[in-house]
């Protein structure tokens, strides 16, 4: 049997070892300044307030206005009439599979090496 002092060992191990993961998270940024830092055709995904989605590539950004080309066509949609703009990225799943394995793997390995030098066969701690 694992004595309950190694187990709150392990937990506290495992605990700090999920919190140190590095967590990605999208901010949000109000500033439609910021758009002027976006390289010429960039993937974007416009939402209007009208509740109409463009998906295309940045031509330009005004201050009243951003174009973007979608298909053969271009489209310009009014700095007013915009409710969200996202650039989209294709990512791959592979870096978060690769982590949530290592980690596994880790904490796998951890619990086994633990389990291991206690002889819980014989009854011995």
């Amino acid at each position: 049997m694992i004595s309950k002092h190694l187990l709150k060992r392990v937990a506290i191990l495992l605990v700090a070892v999920l919190v140190s993961v590095p967590l990605q998270a999208q901010t949000a940024v109000n500033d439609w300044s910021s758009l002027s830092r976006i390289e010429t055709g960039a993937r974007l995904s416009i939402k209007t307030k009208s509740g109409k989605s463009v998906e295309g590539n940045l031509n330009s950004v005004s201050d009243s206005a951003i174009s973007v080309q979608v298909k053969k066509a271009t489209v310009e949609i009014q700095r007013q009439d915009v409710q969200t703009i996202h650039r989209v990225v294709k990512k791959s799943a592979m870096a978060a599979t690769l982590i949530g394995a290592g980690v596994g793997a880790g904490a796998g390995a951890l619990v086994g090496v633990i389990g291991s030098n206690s002889d819980s066969r014989f009854g011995v701690d």
